[in-house]
């Protein structure tokens, strides 16, 4: 959950996630690369 709600309010990861959906990403491999750079900015 912590990831989904990154993606929608956390301006970097919403660009993050939304050129890993231009770049022809599913939805779960989106959201878990945005879950691997949360842990990585911890």
């Amino acid at each position: 959950m912590p990831a989904l709600v990154a993606k929608r309010y956390n301006p970097i990861l919403r660009d993050f996630g939304e050129r890993l959906v231009a770049n022809g990403k599913r939805p779960k491999q989106i959201v878990v690369a945005i879950m691997r750079k949360l842990v990585h900015m911890m």
